[in-house]
């Protein structure tokens, strides 16, 4: 194997801690999975295995496939000398092992973060029955018009929502129990977030632990206080992996480290892969990138830095790398000029592979837009431009919401054109709890013309059809139960018009009646095991069957705990696209699927989804202030209008409050704090979506005057690329 210099010296490594600073393109993923190869052909590993842990349920078959790849070369057939995983089934792994230890049953459920949200929730509203005017403290009420207050009220409930389930994290990643955090904060009053935090915390820990129920959080700690307090466990896993190499080491937190330092102590093998420029989680996670610095800067024994990468042109290198100069030298703030290392991305040394793209043009452009409607409208048109001209190359939008994502999905729907979406509510991940949701919308009202007809357009019978659109206004007005149910068992035909019943489509038609009558006919007091029924009438492949057994079995449990739960409520709960508890699960099994880009076809995704993945062509659109904010003056999208100016981000204040319990000191305003964290993690952000592109790029924004609180205009950001991407076309140009 001709390695490049850089991987050269990687590949010579034995044991130890190894660092290995990367930047994006320069192939993580090939020297982690040639690294362990070459340990298990050497057996250094023996009598253990070698551990591979990443953070992403894709990545691990990626990996697995991979590493059996080059195995199979070397002529080793075995999966027994390594395991891959998510640091979460890793911390299962231990939980399971002894769950006496941690006080947990055997039997013990773990729920996933939109269950967890709507636990909180629950527990919000129980705390608003005790406490009925403490949340209105926190209100300002001179911005919410009355004829606006439910919405408002809403609105504050999400938001606490979101904040109780980051700062609950971040009390266990402390290591606090809800009895330590309710000494701590006794003497409070009601107008002290932390207060509210102990409070909410204490019920819904109490919730957990009645129901036999464990979140990711306590699954992290309950694993590293298992492997603390237990020699016997902790010796036997650090036997059993001789060797741990942990992928994307920038979204680690202070627990995991803990775990991986445990279980690497005996062995001294700990290798650590990451680039702390595309740490793009930690304002809404509990992971810190500062961790794998300190990683590379003052623990590990050897630390190899990949420089180089091959994915992209010379050009975007070039703009990847002048943003990095940018952000360093010339930042309006002095705090966020380290945003980003000083960690440059250089082209392949000739005779080395693999090359990078190369061009004669300048494929880079900047375009501003009036509105958000035109940047859209015109990225269609220049897009379909692309893949006509270019029927051979991969394009990607990347978008900074999910409500931008879902107008570009509706203008290429309308369009008739195809795409992948790649979000957490996308087609292909709600696609099984849709169908779900309609059949069971539809039992609801068995008789509703409405519904019956929605049931075969959606799901029974979504195709093209000659006269099927005459067949479906027809059953919107005709009795359905002479369908269904005629007298006799048998259809009168001479009600249904001869054009309709002289067709393929009415026999398809009748086919499918059947279907539904085996769904109609199946007893519906058995909610879960009516879920498996139609995963199995209706020809579910793999994926599906597996979304729907999880829906099932999440089905039950909803109707215990909600009894006056009806099948309209559970229709809504699956429709739900964007917060559906039941699409967590599907999200999952979409991603072990995995994602590769197709030739001549549109993907859209969120600037965050983009991550660890490339195409040939990429649009960065919505290059704003509110998204990509560069002064503490731009907007903040994470602060809340309807609440006082103090306490517009509750996230914060409740981290501040948290830390000055601990005696941590703080310096300066929890909200300008926040404001500083958000420039940075957004200036990485924006330089892991310039780095997805291999040979075309496209940076788009608007500026928008649409009232006093929606007002957007383009992120500095975006107007300094702009410029340095017309000094550099005219140089291009000039040259040539």
């Amino acid at each position: 194997m001709d390695y490049r210099e850089e991987q050269k010296n990687i590949m010579e490594y034995k044991s130890g801690y190894m660092a290995i600073p990367s930047v994006p393109g320069a192939g993580k993923t090939f020297i982690a999975t040639h690294l362990t190869a070459k340990i298990i052909k050497n057996e250094w590993h023996k009598p253990g295995k070698v551990l591979i842990l990443t953070y992403m349920n894709s990545a691990v078959n990626n990996f697995k496939a991979r590493l059996s790849k080059l195995l199979e070369e070397e002529g080793i057939i075995s999966n027994k000398d390594y395991e891959v995983m998510t640091i979460h089934s890793l911390a299962m792994k231990i939980v399971k092992e002894k769950p006496d230890l941690v006080n947990v049953s055997e039997e013990f459920e773990i729920i996933d973060p939109v269950t967890q949200i709507s636990l909180i929730d629950r527990c919000i509203d129980e705390w608003k029955e005790k406490n009925r005017r403490a949340l209105k403290y926190f209100l300002n009420e001179n911005k919410i018009n009355q004829d606006n207050i439910s919405n408002a009220y809403k609105s504050v409930q999400k938001i606490l929502c979101k904040t109780m389930s980051a700062i609950i994290g971040e009390i266990k990643n402390r290591e606090l129990t809800p009895q330590d955090l309710n000494d701590m904060t006794k003497n409070l009053d009601n107008k002290r977030l932390i207060k509210l935090a102990s409070d909410i915390y204490s019920m819904y820990d109490r919730y957990l632990k009645l129901n036999g129920l464990l979140d990711y959080d306590d699954l992290l700690v309950l694993a590293y206080l298992s492997l603390k307090n237990d020699e016997d466990l902790r010796t036997k896993f650090q036997k059993k992996y001789t060797y741990i190499l942990e992928d994307e080491a920038q979204d680690s937190n202070i627990i995991q480290q803990k775990i991986l330092f445990l279980l690497s102590k005996n062995t001294g093998n700990l290798i650590k892969v990451g680039d702390s420029n595309q740490s793009i989680m930690s304002t809404f996670t509990n992971s810190d990138p500062k961790l794998f610095r300190d990683f590379y800067n003052n623990t590990a024994d050897k630390v190899e830095r990949m420089l180089t990468a091959g994915r992209s042109t010379r050009e975007i290198i070039d703009l990847a790398n002048y943003f990095v100069d940018w952000v360093r030298n010339h930042h309006p703030l002095p705090e966020c000029k380290f945003s980003l290392e000083d960690q440059k991305i250089e082209t392949v040394k000739p005779g080395e592979k693999p090359e990078n793209p190369k061009s004669d043009n300048y494929n880079i452009r900047a375009y501003k837009f009036k509105s958000q409607k035109d940047e859209i409208s015109t990225f269609l048109t220049l897009a379909q431009k692309f893949i006509v001209k270019n029927p051979d190359k991969t394009i990607a939008a990347l978008v900074p919401s999910g409500e931008m994502l879902s107008n570009i999905a509706d203008e290429l729907e309308s369009k008739g054109i195809d795409y992948d979406e790649l979000s957490d509510s996308s087609k292909d991940i709600v696609h099984t709890t849709k169908i779900l949701g309609k059949v069971i919308e539809y039992l609801a009202e068995p008789y509703n013309n409405y519904k019956f007809v929605e049931l075969f357009e959606k799901v029974l019978m979504p195709g093209e059809y000659d006269n099927k659109e005459s067949l479906f206004n027809f059953l919107k007005e005709y009795n359905l139960e002479k369908i269904l149910y005629p007298r006799g068992g048998i259809i009168d035909i001479k009600e249904i018009p001869n054009e309709i019943r002289n067709t393929t489509t009415w026999d398809e038609f009748l086919q499918k009646c059947a279907i539904l009558k085996k769904l109609l006919d199946f007893p519906h007091t058995a909610v879960d095991r009516l879920i498996l029924y139609m995963a199995d009438i209706l020809n579910f492949d793999t994926e599906e069957k597996a979304v729907a057994q999880k829906v099932a079995a999440d089905v039950k449990h909803l109707f215990i705990t909600n009894p006056k739960w009806t099948f309209n409520d559970l229709a809504n709960e699956l429709l739900d696209s964007k917060n559906s508890k039941f699409n967590y699960f599907a999200k999952i099994v979409y991603e072990m699927k995995g994602y590769e880009p197709v030739e001549g076809k549109i993907t859209i995704s969120t600037y965050h989804k983009s991550k660890g993945l490339e195409w040939d062509c990429v649009f960065l659109l919505g290059l704003t202030h509110n998204y990509f904010p560069v002064t503490l003056s731009d907007k903040f999208l994470g602060e809340n209008y309807y609440l006082k100016d103090d306490y517009s981000n509750p996230g914060a204040i409740v981290k501040a409050e948290l830390e000055q319990l601990l005696n941590d000191e703080i310096t300066e305003s929890p909200i300008l704090r926040s404001r500083k964290e958000n420039i940075s993690e957004k200036a990485r952000l924006l330089y892991v979506a310039i780095t997805r592109a291999k040979e075309y790029l496209f940076l788009m924004s608007h500026e928008d005057n649409i009232g006093k609180w929606n007002e957007e205009k383009c992120s500095q950001y975006f107007i300094e690329l702009a410029n340095y991407i017309s000094r550099r076309r005219k140089e291009f140009d000039g040259d040539k």
